[in-house]
């Protein structure tokens, strides 16, 4: 069983009074925001993806609930994690989750406010400790130094090549993430995930995929 984190604990504050919704529950020509990222993923069969952890906020437990995905409830993808309060960076959000993946289990974690054109994965090779990238435009990004696949830096909105983290990443383990966390020093303050590779790299292999 391979294992999809998808921190959604985020109260879409930026939204201010535009919406009471979250990002993830706003629809986009018919479907969820977070319904077509989950698309992204859980329909590529070469990631192998066979159950879904949600970190979701307790205020929006119900309406998590109240979302399908491809006419099933979203809490048959597998299991809901919820939290009190909004975790500070998306790698702490998604360490809530470990507790529901076995001990040394690989697992992906996913933005679920993300889209990618369907088939992208038919010729992407995943590894153990991998992530997804791509040639984009701004500074707002994660982004990936990499050569030949093999990952050298990752920096958090730091421009240190063109390659930008697309929000998909894989770790072999959960307990190989919960010590780069523990060592990440991150000076805003926030827990991003790409940066966590750098605690990785100089005992384990990282590598990344590009596409358009």
């Amino acid at each position: 069983m391979t294992y999809l984190v998808l921190p959604i604990a985020g109260l879409s504050s930026r939204f201010g009074s535009l919406t009471s919704k979250p990002k993830w529950a706003l629809s986009v020509g018919g479907h969820t925001v977070l319904e077509r990222a989950l698309q992204s993923v859980l329909l590529e069969q070469p990631l192998g993806i066979s159950k879904v952890i949600f970190v979701v906020h307790e205020s929006h437990l119900p309406l998590l609930k109240s979302l399908s995905f491809q006419g099933r409830p979203m809490s048959d993808l597998g299991q809901i994690v919820t939290v009190n309060h909004t975790p500070n960076g998306q790698a702490l959000s998604a360490s809530k989750a470990l507790t529901a993946i076995p001990t040394r289990k690989g697992f992906f974690i996913w933005n679920g406010d993300t889209a990618i054109s369907p088939g992208w994965a038919e010729n992407v090779t995943v590894s153990e400790n991998w992530l997804l990238v791509s040639r984009l435009a701004g500074d707002h990004w994660s982004f990936v130094e990499a050569e030949n696949g093999k990952v050298f830096r990752t920096a958090e909105k730091e421009r240190i090549s063109s390659l930008a983290s697309l929000g998909l990443y894989r770790f072999e383990h959960k307990e190989l993430f919960m010590k780069a966390l523990t060592e990440q020093s991150d000076n805003l303050g926030e827990a991003f995930v790409a940066p966590l590779y750098n605690q990785l790299l100089a005992k384990e292999a990282v590598t990344a995929s590009e596409v358009d």
